[in-house]
């Protein structure tokens, strides 16, 4: 919220965070510079299977003399008891806005309430409320279609992206990216993978030693123990052998894995 006041709004807004450091004032002040004009904000953190149940000290807090509020904010992550999603409330003439299922990286959103709060204060007719509420509710929706087109447009370009590199991968390497990634997360995903290095030399006779063979002998292979019985598997590529691994590692409560290389 500071940033985005400082960046877009030239710092109109003195921002104050109270938190638990002081009852009864809410979670954080605004005051408008210029008009000299203080609104509180309420936030509360709460799952969608448990509603904010109290709202009393919300409005206690707005209405009180010691605050000299003109209105006041609750935000609520998941909804609010007797509330509407978006409920409008005017109580002493101080403006109460409750929002519910509130998206926290929704900043600019925070600060329209703020100037709505700020047009009801200045207004008595109630007709004039409506026209408030109705020009407000136009420029969110708009605001909001406005990010959806933004996310669109990075989206598109973030695939675009990621087809370039796929493509370059495949030219300069001949491989599939999506491919090797995954069989790098298969082999790094159990602390008992052992790294092959250029340098090391295979005995396959030691290795093959008083253990069943499977398959025809390949750089592809796993060494493990399934029922009390060594074996040695030898696989056609690496594609072979991870699914393998990925197998012997579901079914870990019947096989049991010595070594892998």
């Amino acid at each position: 919220m500071l940033d985005y006041n400082d960046k877009y709004l030239n710092s109109m807004w003195t921002i104050t965070h109270v938190g638990s450091v002081l009852s009864e004032k809410t979670d954080f002040h605004f005051k408008h510079k210029g008009l000299n004009l203080t609104i509180l904000l309420d936030t509360k953190n709460n799952l969608s299977t448990n509603p904010v149940a109290n709202t009393s000290n919300f409005v206690r807090d707005i209405t009180k003399k010691e605050t000299n509020a003109i209105g006041g904010i609750m935000l609520a992550n998941g909804s609010i008891c007797n509330k509407k999603k978006f409920e409008l409330n005017k109580i002493n003439e101080k403006i109460l806005v409750y929002v519910s299922e509130f998206k926290r990286d929704n900043i600019s959103y925070i600060f329209s309430l703020l100037d709505m709060i700020i047009d009801f204060s200045q207004v008595k007719d109630g007709n004039l409320d409506k026209n408030i509420l109705k020009k407000m509710l136009k420029q969110n929706y708009k605001n909001e279609q406005a990010n959806l087109e933004n996310l669109e447009k990075n989206k598109k370009s973030i695939l675009k992206n990621i087809q370039n590199i796929v493509d370059d991968y495949n030219i300069y390497f001949k491989e599939d990216i999506e491919m090797e990634i995954k069989n790098e997360e298969v082999n790094t995903s159990s602390t008992r993978v052992k790294e092959k290095t250029s340098e090391e030399i295979i005995n396959f006779d030691e290795m093959e030693k008083d253990k069943e063979i499977i398959g025809k002998r390949s750089k592809y292979y796993l060494v493990y123990e399934e029922k009390g019985k060594s074996k040695v598997q030898y696989f056609i590529n690496n594609y072979q052998r991870n699914r393998k691994l990925k197998s012997l590692e579901n079914k870990n409560k019947d096989e049991k894995i010595i070594t892998i290389k």
